[in-house]
């Protein structure tokens, strides 16, 4: 599969819109807040020195240890459908269904 934006020097590619690919390392970070910690004084750090790990993209691509489990709950993935307020099903006549 062919990742929607790729970078020129390097040819890494990514897919997420909230994704940053650094331009000076070519790393690629999660979020703008992950590719913030990996700068300090206008150096690059390594992903390990930022305290940033592998985050199970199918590209190389770094994040918060548990980043990965986090979004996949907030997705609702872990409890098999969407969820509500602290992890309660939400009723499908929220989204026009009729509830039983």
């Amino acid at each position: 599969m062919t990742e929607q934006f790729q970078c020129r020097k390097c040819g890494s590619g990514w897919g997420g819109l909230n994704t940053c690919h650094c331009q000076r390392c070519h790393v690629t970070f999660s979020t703008v807040a992950n590719f913030d910690r990996h700068q300090r004084g206008g150096e690059c750090l390594t992903p390990k020195d930022a305290g940033l790990v592998r985050n199970g993209r199918r590209y190389e691509c770094y994040g918060q240890p548990g980043e990965q489990e986090r979004a996949a709950r907030m997705q609702g993935k872990d409890s098999g459908g969407l969820t509500g307020v602290e992890g309660l099903p939400v009723p499908e006549a929220a989204f026009g269904g009729v509830s039983s």
